[in-house]
């Protein structure tokens, strides 16, 4: 038995090695993403044609998958689809579908508004929590229309430059805001601490001026200091509220971009004092809990106290001038009282009785044929005489009187609703009423026959 030279085993083996080597080399350098030739591969008949054909070979478009890059606006040579020999963009399927509102850091602003303009209309939405709105859909609310511009403000920053929509997602940057700093002082100069500050815009209907409420107040330091801001720029009523004094404010303060508006002095004055006891009009007893809230304060600030025990109320820090307050307390009607006059630093003792609903007769008015009876719920129509001047109006037993000729008719007994509605056989008058089922509505009564 004879063996085989190795020497020449080895030789062979190495040459079958080296070529599928070469072989393995050459795929790869002509190997392209898309499975297709790559630029070596073109035929030497193209290499030296048009450019933009080798282009077009050398990188085609994928028809087998999404694209993941985002389209491109047209070249700036004027020129439209149509006159490219294409079909001109659908706006509805062209226009974007939200936007973002961000900071000068490039952060997301949460809650600004954004006021959105169509072709016909001009609509408010607001950013989300990472800064983003929509701009259609169930949430922009657009109805249908595109939108040509948007402009964002918020309560403290300024606002954005108007932006007329030609991307895919607008982005508004919001400009700084400004701060406001002061002093409260009462009447002697002296600092007062915990006083409330807040600030309301002289032009309620600026864009983002609504959103003011939503900013944390600020109170004043043991010193009397406080700080506002950062501010939406702008101008602003400035209000101290200060406990057991009389607020305080300014008028016309101006707020700057990127500015502090230093040293404002607020001053407050010395409250008026009202306290007395709640008792039951029938028996004298005195009745706790009560609620007695000051309404028609002439700076409209609003006050309140609750009764203790034995039926006794404090009420400081009061406007001075005419004041009315209500009183309300669970199983008996309400009450009001005014308007008192107060004087500032002055005190007033007033004791109020409350009736039970068991205590208010209907009273007949005969004028417009109908009866009112007093509820812990308000005034209501007791009964409508058929063929009466109530009947013929549309007024139904029920309904509930919110006000005659637009004066609230809140806490008035029914005695005193019905003088007035009967102390003029002539003049005619409205009612706004509530009905169940329907909701408020204003009810006509022509003047008597």
């Amino acid at each position: 038995m004879t063996s085989r030279p190795t020497s020449h085993t080895n030789w062979l083996g190495l040459l079958a090695f080296a070529i599928l080597s070469l072989i393995l080399v050459v795929l790869i350098l002509n190997w392209h993403p898309d499975g297709e030739m790559g630029p070596q591969a073109i035929p030497a008949s193209e290499r030296g044609g048009d450019t933009s054909r080798r282009a077009a070979q050398a990188s085609p478009a994928r028809a087998d998958g999404p694209r993941t890059d985002r389209p491109r606006p047209p070249a700036g040579d004027g020129a439209t689809p149509a006159s490219r020999g294409g079909e001109a963009a659908d706006p509805q399927t062209a226009r974007p579908g939200r936007g973002r509102v961000i900071d000068g850091n490039g952060d997301g602003v949460s809650g600004a508004t954004v006021v959105v303009r169509t072709a016909t209309r001009v609509q408010q939405v607001y950013s989300d929590g990472a800064g983003w709105f929509r701009l259609s859909g169930s949430d922009g609310g657009m109805n249908g229309e595109v939108p040509l511009s948007v402009q964002a403000s918020s309560a403290r920053h300024a606002p954005s430059q108007v932006v007329e929509i030609t991307s895919i997602e607008p982005i508004l940057r919001l400009g700084p805001g400004g701060m406001l700093t002061g002093r409260v002082v009462d009447t002697e100069g002296r600092s007062v601490a915990s006083a409330l500050v807040e600030i309301h815009p002289r032009r309620p209907t600026d864009p983002g001026a609504a959103l003011l409420g939503a900013l944390q107040p600020a109170y004043t330091q043991p010193d009397g200091r406080f700080s506002l801001g950062p501010l939406m720029p702008g101008r602003f009523d400035v209000f101290a509220r200060p406990p057991q004094l009389a607020p305080g404010e300014v008028r016309d303060v101006e707020v700057r971009a990127a500015a502090t508006t230093a040293d404002l002095v607020i001053r407050v004055g010395e409250g008026a004092r009202m306290e007395g006891r709640i008792t039951a009009a029938v028996d004298g007893r005195a009745v706790p809990d009560a609620r007695v809230a000051v309404i028609g304060n002439p700076s409209g600030h609003a006050a309140e106290a609750m009764a203790d025990g034995d039926g006794r109320y404090l009420l400081e820090g009061l406007d001075g001038g005419a004041t009315r307050i209500r009183v309300t307390a669970t199983g008996f009607l309400a009450e009001i009282a005014g308007p008192l006059d107060l004087q500032p630093g002055g005190r007033l003792h007033l004791d109020i009785e409350l009736r039970r609903p068991a205590d208010a007769r209907p009273v007949a008015v005969a004028r417009i044929g109908a009866s009112l009876r007093e509820t812990p719920d308000g005034l209501l129509v007791g009964s409508v005489d058929v063929g009466g001047l109530a009947a013929e109006a549309g007024l139904q037993a029920g309904d509930r009187v919110i006000s005659v000729d637009f004066q609230a008719s809140a806490g008035l007994r029914g005695e005193e609703i019905a003088t007035r509605l009967g102390a003029d056989h002539e003049a005619p008058f409205t009612l706004e009423i509530d009905r169940p089922g329907a909701g408020p509505m204003s009810v006509y009564l022509p003047a008597a026959q």
